[in-house]
Protein backbone atom coordinates (compact mmCIF):
# COMPACT_ATOMS: atom_id res chain seq x y z
CA UNK A 1 0.00 0.00 0.00
CA UNK A 2 1.31 3.45 -0.89
CA UNK A 3 1.53 6.35 1.55
CA UNK A 4 -1.47 7.86 -0.24
CA UNK A 5 -3.32 4.56 0.22
CA UNK A 6 -2.44 4.67 3.90
CA UNK A 7 -3.94 8.17 4.13
CA UNK A 8 -7.13 7.05 2.35
CA UNK A 9 -7.35 4.08 4.70
CA UNK A 10 -6.90 6.38 7.71
CA UNK A 11 -9.84 8.53 6.52
CA UNK A 12 -12.03 5.44 6.12
CA UNK A 13 -10.97 4.09 9.52
CA UNK A 14 -12.05 7.41 11.07
CA UNK A 15 -15.37 7.19 9.25
CA UNK A 16 -16.07 3.63 10.45
CA UNK A 17 -15.07 4.55 14.02
CA UNK A 18 -17.47 7.54 13.89
CA UNK A 19 -20.20 5.26 12.53
CA UNK A 20 -19.74 2.87 15.44
CA UNK A 21 -19.86 5.77 17.93
CA UNK A 22 -22.95 7.07 16.12
CA UNK A 23 -21.11 10.39 15.74
CA UNK A 24 -22.89 11.92 12.77
CA UNK A 25 -20.89 15.18 12.79
CA UNK A 26 -17.60 13.27 12.57
CA UNK A 27 -18.97 11.17 9.69
CA UNK A 28 -20.17 14.22 7.76
CA UNK A 29 -16.81 15.95 8.21
CA UNK A 30 -15.20 13.13 6.20
CA UNK A 31 -17.62 13.38 3.24
CA UNK A 32 -17.46 15.46 0.07
CA UNK A 33 -20.21 18.08 -0.26
CA UNK A 34 -22.00 15.60 -2.56
CA UNK A 35 -21.65 11.91 -1.84
CA UNK A 36 -23.05 8.79 -3.52
CA UNK A 37 -24.24 6.08 -1.16
CA UNK A 38 -24.90 2.70 -2.74
CA UNK A 39 -26.48 0.55 -0.03
CA UNK A 40 -27.35 -2.88 -1.44
CA UNK A 41 -29.01 -4.25 1.65
CA UNK A 42 -32.32 -5.38 3.02
CA UNK A 43 -33.55 -1.91 3.90
CA UNK A 44 -34.44 -0.91 0.35
CA UNK A 45 -32.33 2.23 0.46
CA UNK A 46 -30.55 1.65 -2.87
CA UNK A 47 -28.24 4.14 -4.58
CA UNK A 48 -28.49 7.82 -3.78
CA UNK A 49 -26.44 10.84 -4.72
CA UNK A 50 -26.81 13.20 -1.83
CA UNK A 51 -25.67 16.38 -0.23
CA UNK A 52 -24.23 16.23 3.27
CA UNK A 53 -27.66 17.21 4.61
CA UNK A 54 -29.24 14.34 2.67
CA UNK A 55 -26.52 11.99 3.95
CA UNK A 56 -27.43 13.03 7.49
CA UNK A 57 -31.10 12.27 6.78
CA UNK A 58 -30.08 8.89 5.34
CA UNK A 59 -28.13 8.11 8.49
CA UNK A 60 -31.07 9.05 10.70
CA UNK A 61 -33.48 6.93 8.59
CA UNK A 62 -31.14 3.96 8.85
CA UNK A 63 -30.76 4.40 12.61
CA UNK A 64 -34.54 4.45 13.02
CA UNK A 65 -34.55 0.91 11.66
CA UNK A 66 -31.35 -0.64 13.00
CA UNK A 67 -28.75 -0.45 15.76
CA UNK A 68 -25.22 -1.21 14.61
CA UNK A 69 -23.69 -3.51 17.22
CA UNK A 70 -20.28 -3.82 15.61
CA UNK A 71 -18.05 -4.59 12.68
CA UNK A 72 -15.31 -7.15 12.25
CA UNK A 73 -12.79 -6.15 9.62
CA UNK A 74 -10.91 -9.08 8.12
CA UNK A 75 -8.95 -7.21 5.47
CA UNK A 76 -8.61 -3.65 4.25
CA UNK A 77 -6.87 -2.57 1.06
CA UNK A 78 -6.32 0.89 -0.29
CA UNK A 79 -4.65 3.02 -2.89
CA UNK A 80 -4.66 6.80 -3.27
CA UNK A 81 -8.41 7.06 -3.85
CA UNK A 82 -10.08 3.72 -3.14
CA UNK A 83 -10.41 1.58 -0.03
CA UNK A 84 -11.91 -1.93 0.09
CA UNK A 85 -12.94 -3.41 3.41
CA UNK A 86 -13.89 -7.06 3.82
CA UNK A 87 -15.67 -7.92 7.02
CA UNK A 88 -18.97 -8.49 8.70
CA UNK A 89 -21.50 -6.35 10.47
CA UNK A 90 -23.79 -7.14 13.38
CA UNK A 91 -27.03 -5.18 13.52
CA UNK A 92 -30.18 -5.31 15.59
CA UNK A 93 -33.49 -4.67 13.85
CA UNK A 94 -35.38 -2.26 16.10
CA UNK A 95 -38.84 -3.38 14.99
CA UNK A 96 -38.27 -7.02 15.91
CA UNK A 97 -35.16 -7.08 18.11
CA UNK A 98 -33.68 -9.65 15.70
CA UNK A 99 -29.86 -9.59 15.63
CA UNK A 100 -28.25 -10.23 12.26
CA UNK A 101 -24.60 -10.79 11.44
CA UNK A 102 -23.82 -10.59 7.73
CA UNK A 103 -20.70 -10.60 5.59
CA UNK A 104 -20.08 -7.29 3.88
CA UNK A 105 -17.82 -5.45 1.49
CA UNK A 106 -17.39 -1.70 1.75
CA UNK A 107 -15.87 0.19 -1.15
CA UNK A 108 -14.98 3.81 -0.49
CA UNK A 109 -13.91 6.24 -3.21
CA UNK A 110 -12.12 9.36 -2.04
CA UNK A 111 -11.37 12.66 -3.74
CA UNK A 112 -9.20 15.33 -2.16
CA UNK A 113 -8.92 13.32 1.05
CA UNK A 114 -12.70 13.12 1.56
CA UNK A 115 -15.16 10.32 0.86
CA UNK A 116 -16.99 10.78 -2.44
CA UNK A 117 -18.75 7.41 -2.77
CA UNK A 118 -19.65 4.58 -0.41
CA UNK A 119 -20.75 1.21 -1.77
CA UNK A 120 -21.93 -1.24 0.87
CA UNK A 121 -22.68 -4.80 -0.19
CA UNK A 122 -24.01 -7.49 2.13
CA UNK A 123 -26.37 -10.39 2.66
CA UNK A 124 -25.31 -12.36 -0.39
CA UNK A 125 -24.61 -16.08 -0.39
CA UNK A 126 -21.66 -15.36 -2.68
CA UNK A 127 -20.20 -13.04 -0.03
CA UNK A 128 -20.68 -15.72 2.60
CA UNK A 129 -18.84 -18.30 0.48
CA UNK A 130 -16.11 -15.76 -0.32
CA UNK A 131 -15.52 -14.85 3.32
CA UNK A 132 -15.71 -18.46 4.48
CA UNK A 133 -12.88 -19.33 2.08
CA UNK A 134 -10.78 -16.41 3.35
CA UNK A 135 -11.37 -17.25 7.00
CA UNK A 136 -10.72 -20.95 6.44
CA UNK A 137 -7.52 -20.12 4.55
CA UNK A 138 -6.35 -17.85 7.37
CA UNK A 139 -7.03 -20.51 9.95
CA UNK A 140 -4.88 -22.90 7.92
CA UNK A 141 -2.19 -20.22 7.44
CA UNK A 142 -2.75 -20.04 3.69
CA UNK A 143 -3.86 -16.39 3.47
Amino acid sequence: MTAAGTNALAVVEKFVAALLRDDLDAQLALLQDEVTVDYAGRYGLGRMKRSKADAADFHRALRRRIVIKGYNIYSAYGDANTVFILGDTTESIKETGFVLTAACIWIFTLEGGLIQKIAYLKESHALYVFFSAIIEGRQKGAV
